[in-house]
């Protein structure tokens, strides 16, 4: 088959193609050029979802007479002149295909009256007429992908392309709180907003009303990279990514250095699948990323991917522990400091350990008292701190039913422990202390990988606390290991395991947490009998904590207010 040069229609068809994929492309583009001509009110304006005609009108400064014949040439543009311009865009749009690409597959009416002129000017089907308009720019689209008709078949529904419209005006609504947006389709207002000073207003109306309580500041700076904007507080969660938003200089992008940084620093905080919300700015300069990979300018590439994970972490880091910190001090203002073996008696007497069921859950099932003494307690007890709390009983030796504060707690006894041992494990390891000897050495015969990678790792594994001797082919003999995995009872498949996740040169917070998570095999489990001093322990430890879940992501404890169960016997 012979090579030809393809028709100038077709080639401005194939370029539109990759710049407008659907009604919500000619939003997205038109949105850009409103926003960097100094728009403060944006109006669009939809029939039939936009599938029939999109109307874009702003007032911003407008177009001259003289650019409007340029602005749909293919890559006529006003905002950069020079190669070197590409890599310090300060700009949304920078391409010049925008209004030649939209003009390529509709019908597109360009009006505007700039800043200077007394008149404004419709250009339509090449022609140029005077028109009276105010101040900025109005774009009407007409019948999109009329002359393509193998991509008009590609659209959706009406509701599927409203929602990608709305989406995308709800981003430049959060970005852009200094302005105001509306969006009406078939004459009925989808989304309105006004100039507000206040980012979390705008937020709590733009993703979830009732999101602006649970709302944490994100502030960072270092000589790369600054950082502002709110995440949710570990326990806001949603099931979806839908309110996570990250902007780079204003511009909303999509990449997954900056997703993955954020559910990092949300690690062992949040239940399985679901996600926080966060509504982030990230300012850079722009000779330190590239947002010309692609037509759409969605996806960005960072010079650098690193630097911006490790400063978006501390962020991140710092903003969680900044809000635990708060909580803690609302947690500590509930907790009783007893000074006294005498006032810890009266709490314990408070405490109903005479209930018969509460007595089944602290002695042994065989045990025929049915009282358990002060001496005993006193025997017990080597803290003085004491919650105001009832144990109504233990469901099955594996949930725990508290009363505390005008609320039911319901405790899963395993969850709540793999917490517990999790922080503490991943503080010995991290403090790098705790290592302890075996009663006898094990010997441990490995794959030739394995041992390969055992003695290229050696300096690893004593940092982490393993102490072990070369003993034959392939094997070695295991003499310490950390005091945190003593008590497992399989320590050759955790010693192995661990050679398998250890593909790494150094220690971070990453490999810690996969050690804690198997160290946290020695947790209580369902259905174990639990002693006194371990369910007092544990309790206190949940009142003490910011965390909501177990390492895996479970909940380990559902709370039932005073509010919750009138709502549910509806009085």
């Amino acid at each position: 088959m012979a090579i030809r040069i393809l028709s100038e229609d077709l080639v401005n068809k194939i370029a539109a193609g990759e710049v407008i994929e659907r009604p919500a492309s000619v939003i997205k583009e038109t949105l850009e050029n409103s926003i960097d001509a100094n728009a403060t009110k944006i109006e669009i304006i939809l029939l039939n979802s936009g599938k029939d005609e999109i109307i874009i009108e702003d007032n911003g400064v407008g177009i001259t007479k003289d650019d409007l014949l340029l602005a749909l040439q293919k890559h006529a543009t006003s905002k950069i002149y020079t190669v070197e311009d590409l890599f310090s865009i300060k700009t949304l749009g920078f391409r010049g295909e925008a209004l030649a690409s939209i003009n390529a597959i509709s019908k597109l009416t360009l009006e505007s009256r700039n800043k200077d002129s007394e008149f404004g000017y419709r250009l339509r089907d090449g022609s140029i007429d005077k028109i009276g308009m105010n101040v900025g720019t109005r774009i009407i689209v007409q019948d999109i992908f009329y002359n393509t008709p193998a991509r008009k078949s590609y659209m959706k529904g009406d509701y599927v392309e409203l929602s990608h419209i709305t989406d995308i005006v709800r981003k430049y609504a959060l970005s852009y709180p200094d302005k105001s947006f509306k969006l009406t389709n078939n004459g009925k207002v989808i989304l309105q907003t006004t100039t507000v000073n206040d980012e979390r207003t705008n937020i709590a109306l733009l993703i979830d009303e009732n999101l602006e309580k649970h709302l944490i500041s994100v502030e960072y700076e270092d000589d790369n990279i600054s950082v502002h904007g709110f995440i949710s507080e570990p326990g806001y969660l949603k099931n979806t990514p839908d309110g996570i938003v990250f902007f780079l200089n204003d511009r909303y992008i999509k990449n997954q250095v900056l997703f993955d940084s954020l559910l990092d620093a949300y690690k062992s905080m949040i239940f399985l699948d679901q996600k926080p919300a966060a509504v982030v700015h990230l300012y850079m300069n722009p000779q330190d990323f590239d947002v010309n990979v692609h037509p759409r300018k969605l996806d960005v590439r960072f010079k650098n991917e690193e630097i911006v994970y490790e400063a978006l972490i501390i962020a991140f880091k710092d903003a969680i522990k900044g809000f635990n910190e708060s909580k803690q001090k609302e947690i500590e203002s509930k907790i009783k400091i007893q000074t006294t073996l005498d006032d810890m008696t009266t709490d314990v007497k408070n405490t109903q350990i005479e209930s018969t069921n509460f007595y089944s859950i602290r002695q042994q099932p065989k045990q025929e008292s049915t009282q358990t003494t002060i001496s005993e307690i006193k025997d017990e007890y080597e803290i003085k701190l004491s919650l105001n709390y009832s144990v109504l009983d233990i469901i099955d030796n594996t949930y725990i039913v508290l009363k505390y504060n005008k609320g039911l707690y319901i405790i899963d006894q395993h969850a709540l422990h793999e917490r517990v041992l999790f922080e503490k494990l991943q503080k010995t390891f991290s403090t790098k202390t705790g290592s302890q000897q075996l009663l006898s050495p094990l010997v441990i015969e490995l794959s030739t990988d394995g041992f390969t990678k055992v003695i290229e790792k050696h300096p690893l594994f004593t940092q982490l606390g393993f102490e072990f001797e070369i003993f034959g082919n392939n094997s070695i003999s295991l003499r310490r290991i950390p005091s945190a995995f003593f008590d497992i009872v399989d320590k050759k498949e955790l010693f192995t395991s661990i050679i398998s996740d250890l593909n790494i040169s150094k220690i971070d917070d990453d490999v810690l947490y996969k050690l804690a998570t198997k160290a946290c095999k020695s947790a209580i489990k369902a259905h174990d009998f639990l002693t006194r001093t371990q369910l007092d322990s544990l309790i206190s430890y949940m009142f003490e904590t910011d965390m909501l879940t177990c390492p895996h992501g479970r909940p380990f404890f559902i709370e039932l207010t005073k509010e919750e169960l009138e709502k549910r016997f509806k009085r």
